[in-house]
């Protein structure tokens, strides 16, 4: 059994509860549905260790399930998104928009090829429009992993 709380989170990533689940199903701040369990497993979602002191924590939202390794809504969510404003971008060659694609979760969690999705987004911010690199750049500071947010400059 774990020692921690379970957390209510909506689709959108805004935080309900990070001390147990809560009763109501939307979010009041945008009307997104609320999670308590990963979607894959069913298992809950985590929030803040039992003996939690507010003033010495603040909670951020998982990405992933820690047990079955699935994005939760909001991280599939934001994803997607960015994999669409790279679609649009006609400044970049096809190639360019499918191999950053590709690596765009591996700007969240730091592994062995996020070195290789800080350098390719550095050469699409470099050509992008400024739209679609204000959008990217959005996305890796609401949900970069900290070597890309440094790498970046942001």
């Amino acid at each position: 059994m774990k020692n921690i709380y379970d957390a209510s989170i909506c689709k959108n990533g805004h935080i309900i509860s990070c001390t147990g689940s809560v009763e109501q199903n939307f979010c009041s701040e945008c009307g997104g549905k609320i999670y308590s369990t990963c979607d894959r497993c069913g298992s809950p979602i985590p929030g803040v260790p039992y003996d939690y002191q507010f003033s010495y924590h603040i909670y951020e939202h998982p990405n992933y399930c820690d047990e079955c390794g699935a994005a939760y809504p909001w991280t599939q969510t934001a994803i997607d998104l960015a994999s669409q404003i790279l679609e649009e971008a006609n400044e970049l060659a096809e190639l360019e928009r499918k191999n950053l694609g590709e690596l765009l979760p591996d700007l969240i969690v730091e592994t062995p090829k996020t070195n290789l999705a800080i350098i390719r987004i550095k050469k699409v911010l470099a050509k992008a429009g400024d739209f679609t690199a204000d959008a990217l750049k959005q996305f890796i500071i609401d949900f970069g992993c900290e070597l890309a947010k440094r790498s970046i400059g942001l």
